[in-house]
């Protein structure tokens, strides 16, 4: 078939294209593993009660104050094989975790924007639902390695992503907002059944904080699946440590948060085709 000017163009046009979404999802890592790099402070920080916001970073061994070049996300770890340059301790893998973590988080969520950039389909509406999307799914990583790390969830996190959640259903679906908050009390209710049933020994308190957080933003039947999926996630996990005599699950030693931030990561992608096949059930 020859090569006709038109089907010229239209390859010229698919190159640059695929040039472009290459170079924004790169850029979109690069992005991302900075902001995981914020994250690590907070994750860190917060569970000690110091400030995320002032102080220069520091070798937890050592107390070195770090140099800008110490802290240059992913590639300062590997550049350094993982030991800090002044003491040699190896400082764990568990920085480096958070910031790929995000970097592929956001490459994910920025993905379909530089697609809608490139068909010219883009506006203001969905620019500022992608920068919530990533405020929340920063806000998943934080309440999932602390919690596993550190067996808190941090309120001031919490409280932070409840307000912006209120705000951005109050724009984006007004006439649902009573049941979006009714999602969060009802789902704050069980898990405070929980709390009190166990005296504190099945649920922490911060789960409860949590569930209302989640059914805030995933409303029904999100909210619904997301416990469902935690619950059996969880039950799986702990059958495994248990068979291999490694933890409690109701000891008060497996953190549930992190499986409540897998479960609502199920219902965020996945709610209208899971609850269609729930519904052909019945």
């Amino acid at each position: 078939m020859p090569v006709t000017r038109w089907s010229y163009s239209m390859l010229l046009v698919y190159q640059i294209t695929s040039v472009g979404t290459l170079l924004f999802s790169c850029f979109s890592f690069v992005f991302g593993i900075t902001v995981g790099s914020f994250l690590n402070v907070i994750i860190d920080r917060v569970p000690r009660e110091e400030s995320f916001l002032v102080g220069r970073s520091h070798c937890d061994y050592c107390k070195h104050t770090l140099a800008w070049y110490d802290l240059i996300p992913l590639f300062s770890f590997l550049a350094l094989l993982g030991r800090c340059r002044y003491c040699k301790k190896f400082i764990g893998y568990k920085y480096p975790i958070v910031e790929l973590t995000t970097g592929i988080c956001f490459v994910t969520l920025l993905h379909p924007m530089v697609t809608g950039m490139t068909m010219g389909d883009i506006s203001v509406t969905t620019l500022l639902w992608t920068l919530f999307n990533l405020y929340i799914f920063s806000t998943f990583i934080v309440i999932f390695y602390t919690d596993l790390w550190s067996g808190i969830i941090p309120d001031i996190v919490l409280i932070s992503a409840i307000g912006i959640t209120f705000i951005a259903i109050l724009l984006q679906h007004p006439h649902q907002i009573l049941s979006y908050v009714l999602s969060a009390l009802g789902a704050m209710g069980f898990f405070l059944a929980l709390f009190l049933g166990t005296r504190g020994k099945g649920m922490g308190f911060g789960d409860v904080k949590l569930a209302f957080f989640l059914g805030l933003l995933l409303g029904w039947p999100g909210i619904f699946l997301t416990i469902y999926a935690a619950f059996l996630t969880g039950a799986v996990v702990a059958l495994i440590l248990v068979l291999w005599r490694r933890k409690r699950f109701f000891g008060g030693t497996i953190p549930f948060g992190p499986f409540l931030v897998l479960g609502a990561l199920v219902a965020w992608f996945w709610t209208p085709l899971l609850w269609q096949k729930i519904l052909g059930m019945f």
